[in-house]
């Protein structure tokens, strides 16, 4: 006859097919992804990953090519082989990282392949003489 609280409150509780649903819907979904999901810059090997940019530049090593934002450059001349930007950016923190050979090398290997910009060449070429200043201030 009148309205009972108690009763409507234990009525909802007992309705758990949303839940039910959603539950199974997630034990499915967890099954089926790991198929789906890439691996990142820490799973994959990059020398098998980017082996045909390690053939235009030279092979990185192994802790600088894990570096996100190496990885990314790694990945974006992977798709564009002389992208000036991509190769500029990967020069500039490889030199931060205190990868100072590998930088120049591979800018001094981009030109080769790609034939511009000249401005890649004398950042090689600048990045070496840093190299030789270095080396003649340790060893003199």
């Amino acid at each position: 006859m009148g309205f009972n609280l108690q009763r409507n409150i234990i009525d909802r509780g007992t309705n758990r097919f949303p839940f039910a649903a959603f539950r199974y819907l997630f034990v499915i979904l967890f099954f089926l992804t790991p198929d789906i999901v890439q691996a990142g810059y820490l799973d994959e090997n990059p020398e098998e990953v980017f082996s045909s940019v390690y053939d235009r530049l030279g092979v990185l090593p192994l802790r600088a090519a894990r570096d996100p934002f190496i990885w990314l450059r790694l990945e974006e001349l992977k798709r564009e082989p002389c992208d000036q930007k991509s190769v500029g950016d990967l020069a500039l923190m490889l030199d931060k990282l205190g990868y100072r050979r590998e930088a120049a090398s591979g800018l001094y290997r981009f030109f080769q392949n790609c034939g511009a910009p000249l401005s890649a060449l004398q950042k090689s070429v600048d990045i070496y003489l840093k190299l030789s200043s270095l080396f003649a201030r340790c060893c003199v």
